[in-house]
């Protein structure tokens, strides 16, 4: 099961805060801050770990307002050829 969310956010710490969630989940992925102060990232594992890391992020870290999640999965049209570019060479959970 794949997940990639797109998460609206405002604040500090996320991409910490979501580092650390998906590392205590045992998920493989990234997340990274986008340019229009959103942040953006892949995370893979299995559709229990999944919701439950989404959970998390929905709630997010006491430092930052969670505006919206958006996950994309295989039945939205994600492909795990795209997520193993996307992911790569990657062991744990990184920030980028």
């Amino acid at each position: 099961m794949v997940a990639q969310d797109l998460i609206h956010f405002k604040g500090v710490s996320f991409r910490y805060f979501t580092q650390k969630q998906a590392t205590k989940l045992g998920l493989k992925g990234w997340v990274s801050n986008k340019p229009d102060e959103s942040v953006q990232g892949v995370a893979v594992g299995s559709s229990e770990k999944l919701a439950d890391f989404r959970k998390h992020i929905e709630q997010g870290p006491s430092a930052a307002k969670v505006d919206k999640v958006e996950l994309l999965n295989h039945e939205q049209g994600v492909s795990d050829e795209a997520v193993r570019k996307s992911i790569g060479n990657v062991a744990g959970f990184e920030i980028r």
